[in-house]
């Protein structure tokens, strides 16, 4: 029972680490947009849409694939489909 629940204590440690990560990748792509001169605010909310979209596609799907190489241990208990779980459910609040 221990190692299951240390288990679930890194996965909810792995996903409000990413949720936090997420925030502050917001702030910085923002900044960063801000020196491109971009010359309306529909074409600088592209860029920002455009990068947050690939950044967070980074640090959430590829970092929960590589964590969880083992691909016939996906859909067991703890594993990546676990682990996408939880980051969904703590994304919502």
């Amino acid at each position: 029972m221990s190692e299951q629940g240390f288990a679930t204590f890194l996965t909810v440690f792995a996903s409000l680490t990413i949720l936090f990560v997420n925030d502050g990748l917001i702030r910085f792509v923002r900044r960063f947009t801000a020196y491109e001169k971009h010359q309306t605010i529909t074409k600088i909310n592209v860029s920002v849409a455009l990068k947050l979209s690939i950044a967070r596609f980074l640090n959430q799907s590829i970092i929960l694939v590589l964590v969880n190489e083992n691909t016939k241990r996906w859909f067991e208990g703890g594993s990546l489909a676990y682990d996408a779980t939880i980051l969904m459910v703590s994304g919502a609040f």
